[in-house]
């Protein structure tokens, strides 16, 4: 059985900012472990302290060894905008620990979104999907207060919009995943958030976040030889799905993903069966996932 958790809020209702990863991967926090050692080295104030905090938790910055240390070790300034893809999938890719974020992008389907549809779809989605929670008593999560959800999806929104506005704000030049043409803004209270080849998405990051993927699944005893096409293009968790990616997209991306397993992952298209196979799962390892991201820098 699967639980989870709920996480709306923490962030102090901070989007994560350009420098805030960087930051905190350079301090020994080991050390530094008080709030106000913690403002002066930062150069903040005590929400954002604790915003940066969140942040680093999220992404995976506390890890020592894991993808963001990668990442660090290689463009610490996220200069590259395939970090910033794999910074969106590491904060999104656990769909276990509800936040607006992983919720929109692994449970929400619609191609149009505004905050008050999006805050319905947070109180419909906790009042009939039955989300098991994390406790020692079997119980159904429930959902945050109102106050907590509405603050929660507004960081959703500053994170990840683009705005068709010539008008900048501090957080639209702070987010640095605003870039990546997510969710774009159409007007004053609307968003776009369409299934869009993803240009700026690189062969390399994918396949990286499909081995991913396929490690998570085996680690919660949930990987088969076959996967169906149609699963892994909706599932919570898929790249297909966190990537807001077209089926015709996703079809070319599994050829790309195919050529760099050397064939460990492919695909098939039989009669209209469609299936992901995997011949070698000796390629689902973390360390052997860490390998793959570190050549795609050099």
């Amino acid at each position: 059985m699967t639980n989870f958790t709920a996480k709306f809020s923490g962030h102090q209702t901070f989007p994560l900012r350009y420098g805030w990863l960087y930051k905190y991967a350079e301090t020994d926090t080991s050390k530094l472990t008080n709030v106000d050692e913690l403002m002066v080295e930062w150069g903040v104030g005590k929400n954002m302290v604790e915003a940066i905090k969140y942040w680093a938790r999220q992404a995976g910055a506390e890890q020592d060894i894991g993808p963001y240390s990668v990442v660090h070790s290689n463009d610490p300034f996220l200069e590259n905008i395939e970090s910033l893809w794999i910074i969106h999938w590491l904060l999104c890719h656990d769909h276990f620990e509800l936040t607006s974020i992983k919720v929109f992008f692994n449970y929400y389907n619609g191609l149009t979104v505004d905050r008050s549809v999006f805050f319905d779809f947070l109180q419909h989605l906790f009042s009939k999907q039955n989300f098991i929670a994390d406790t020692k008593k079997t119980q159904v999560l429930k959902a945050p207060s109102d106050s907590s959800l509405k603050k929660d999806l507004g960081v959703l929104f500053l994170m990840y919009t683009s705005s068709a506005s010539s008008k900048k704000t501090e957080d639209s030049f702070a987010s640095p995943l605003s870039e990546l043409g997510l969710i774009k803004q159409v007007d004053k209270s609307s968003y776009s958030c369409e299934l869009e080849e993803r240009a700026t998405l690189s062969n390399e990051v994918f396949t990286f976040c499909v081995l991913e993927y396929f490690c998570y699944l085996k680690e919660r005893n949930k990987l088969a030889r076959t996967l169906a096409f149609d699963s892994f293009l909706m599932a919570p968790g898929s790249p297909a799905r966190i990537f807001r990616m077209s089926q015709s997209e996703v079809e070319r991306r599994l050829d790309a993903v195919t050529r760099l397993t050397n064939g460990a992952i492919g695909w098939t298209d039989t009669q209209g069966l469609r299936q992901i196979q995997i011949t070698d799962e000796s390629v689902l390892s973390k360390d052997s996932n860490l390998d793959f991201l570190k050549k795609m820098y050099k």
